[in-house]
């Protein structure tokens, strides 16, 4: 399974929401661990920032995000955009800064609850 963590410049789990994040980073669960895998960087972030919550914007970072085989996405917050998301992605929040801390959290029950996300469910996993 992939993930894609929505991160700042400091490369920690963005605090905005999920498509205004400098870039995702791509990580890839094999053997019971996660390993880095990828860094995409957001060429979406600054689109139509004169709208709020653009549909462009946001079918941007899916399209972006779905030539990856992305199963989940990860941030703090995530906007109105969620409902476009959320279609093709299990949305996750958290409120950990740290994408190590985080990947910790991301147990086998968490894995199994991506895995049976509704995509019409656009209601975000929290973890923690």
């Amino acid at each position: 399974m992939k993930i894609a963590i929505a991160v700042d410049h400091q490369d920690n789990i963005q605090s905005g929401h999920f498509g205004e994040a400098i870039s995702y980073k791509i990580y890839q669960k094999k053997d019971d661990q996660w390993q880095f895998a990828d860094t995409l960087q957001n060429d979406m972030r600054n689109y139509d920032e004169d709208q709020h919550g653009s549909k462009g914007k946001g079918k941007g970072v899916v399209k972006l995000l779905a030539t990856k085989d992305i199963k989940a996405v990860v941030s703090k917050q995530f906007g109105q955009n969620i409902k476009i998301v959320g279609q093709y992605f299990a949305p996750i929040v958290t409120s950990v800064d740290s994408v190590a801390e985080f990947l910790e959290l991301l147990n086998e029950t968490a894995c199994n609850r991506i895995y049976q996300k509704n995509k019409m469910d656009i209601k975000p996993l929290r973890i923690p």
